[in-house]
């Protein structure tokens, strides 16, 4: 009896998915690529940090490949369940130990793929910024972070979903920049995601596509 009351439940889920009317599968499908694409936000600070963007119109196209990938997972992660290996006497910096097993969970989860912890970079002077994944001498995953105060604002101003073929584009306007040119109205930079539906994902849509692009001084 109990088993026909599961069966019974479920085939009702699967009916009133399909008579689900269009616009509330749009507002669950954007509000998917919405948590799907809130894990990038410090991915994104950190290429801000790194590309070096001064003029209005220019822009570029993030090859998500699987160095790629890794970094944005790593920094997906959050910082408060991870275990700080390093820091400053002043406690300006932290580096923290990140787990392989979250990395390759987490790029499933944005990109439909395993990922292993051997694709980040080797630690070097050229990766160097406020805050980046690399891998130790070991070939350990880690993440340094600066800690402390910086002239620098990163805020999201406005997100904007909308459904394109074959899934979703996510448009997200952000300032990064001087804090004190920040009037928390005016965006400088628009990050662009491609979102499209995937089975390998937990959230069901992958990222498949990023663009940075500098909208204003």
């Amino acid at each position: 009896m109990m088993k026909r009351m599961i069966k019974l439940v479920a085939v009702l889920i699967v009916a009133l998915c399909f008579t689900m009317p269009a616009d509330t599968h749009a507002a669950y499908g954007k509000t998917k690529v919405l948590k799907l694409t809130s894990y990038m936000s410090t991915y994104e600070y950190m290429m801000l940090d790194t590309l070096d963007m001064t003029t209005v119109g220019e822009s570029y196209e993030v090859i998500l490949d699987d160095v790629q990938k890794a970094q944005a997972a790593v920094l997906g992660l959050p910082l408060t369940d991870e275990q700080i290996t390093g820091s400053d006497e002043e406690g300006f910096w932290s580096i923290y130990a990140v787990s392989s097993k979250k990395i390759k969970k987490l790029t499933k989860k944005l990109f439909g793929k395993a990922v292993s912890a051997k694709k980040l970079p080797k630690e070097s002077d050229d990766n160097r910024g406020f805050i980046y994944a690399y891998r130790d001498k070991n070939g350990n995953p880690m993440i340094y972070c600066w800690e402390g105060e910086t002239e620098l604002d990163f805020e999201t101003i406005e997100k904007t979903v909308k459904k394109s073929k074959p899934g979703y584009t996510m448009i997200k306007d952000v300032y990064f920049g001087y804090w004190g040119l920040n009037d928390h109205e005016t965006a400088n930079y628009r990050i662009t995601y491609k979102v499209e539906k995937n089975a390998a994902s937990s959230i069901g849509y992958v990222i498949t596509g990023m663009t940075i692009e500098r909208i204003a001084e």
